[in-house]
């Protein structure tokens, strides 16, 4: 499952995956911070190309969000995604 949505140059994307595929995701360039929200652990941090990107693990589904919105935005919409 992917979401995308885009207004003035800006994007992100939404991918959800069952948590009982095997998923992989690159951080090597990637500085990351954790914050906690309703005891769920979110992943965040942004690369060198500006793009930021949030992970976290829900109700058997382990989600990702990636665009070039800023971490705050890319937070708040990750707080409301079910």
């Amino acid at each position: 499952f992917a979401e995308n949505s885009s207004q003035n140059n800006k994007y992100f994307t939404i991918f959800k995956y069952s948590s009982s595929m095997k998923v992989n995701f690159d951080t090597e360039d990637l500085e990351t911070e954790e914050t906690i929200f309703n005891n769920i652990t979110f992943v965040y941090g942004t690369d060198m190309y500006e793009n930021s990107y949030v992970f976290w693990n829900e109700n058997d589904y382990i989600y990702k969000i990636d665009g070039n919105i800023s971490i705050d935005e890319m937070l708040n919409i990750s707080k409301s995604v079910k």
